[in-house]
Parts: C-alpha cells; structure tokens; sequence
C-alpha cells in the first residue's frame, strides 16, 4: 500500500460495489462535503443520496452516485454502507428515466407524510443519476 494510499470500500445489500486503495474520497454529509484520506481523524456520519468524488492512485476523479449511506472512516481505512450505488458513466438514462416517471406518479396518489419522504428520497437518487449521465 502507498503511503498516501487509503482503503475505501462501498457496500451495498446487494454486495460490494467498490473495495481498492484511493488518494481521497469526497462525500457529502449533513455538514457538507469532506475528504475521506489516509490518517484523517475517525468518523462516522451519515449521507443522503449525493454524488460521490474517488480519486484514484492515478490521479483520474471519478464520479458515482451514493443513495442513503452510513460512513465509518478511520486513519487506514473507510467504508461506506450504502442502499444503493452506480458509477455515473453506467447509468442507463432511459430506466432511471421511467422511474423518476413512476416515483413521481406514485407522490401525487399519497396522503401519508412518511411514505411522500421515503419516495422523495429514492426520487432524489434518481434525478442525481440523470443529472450526472450528462457529465459522461
């Protein structure tokens, strides 16, 4: 491992999406964005869905979309559990498309408060796929 090299890891229920070594990683919590790198201070924070910035040990920045997801970072290794991921140059528009179509359906039929906050957000992560699809 490289000396400025960190471990990242992102998890999700339907397996690991991401495990390698990293320069940095950028990560948008309640207070705002930080920097996951080697020897930073440990932390565990939360994330709604958000962009997500990896540089990689080549120096290329690489952008994925995060759903809802629990940070747990220390000074060697961060790992991030997350409801769902997606590198933005692998979104498939047109699907992300149809479901923004049918999440958006679904809010006008609902009366109930909790259920209009569960499907914002999922609608969030999708509307964040399509922004960052433009960016390929």
């Amino acid at each position: 491992m490289a000396e400025n090299s960190y471990q990242f890891k992102i998890l999700t229920p339907v397996g690991v999406k991401f495990n390698g070594e990293i320069l940095r990683a950028e990560v948008r919590t309640p207070e705002g964005y930080i920097a996951l790198m080697a020897n930073n201070a440990p932390l565990v924070a939360t994330a709604a869905p958000h962009v997500i910035y990896i540089t990689h040990l080549d120096g290329r920045r690489e952008a994925g979309i995060i759903d809802q997801a629990t940070i747990y970072a220390t000074r060697k290794i961060a790992k991030v559990f997350s409801l769902d991921f997606i590198w933005a140059k692998d979104v498939d528009v047109q699907a992300a498309k149809i479901a923004k179509q049918k999440l958006e359906a679904r809010i006008k039929e609902l009366t109930n408060h909790q259920e209009i906050s569960a499907i914002e957000l999922k609608l969030q992560y999708e509307l964040l796929k399509l922004r960052e699809s433009n960016h390929k």
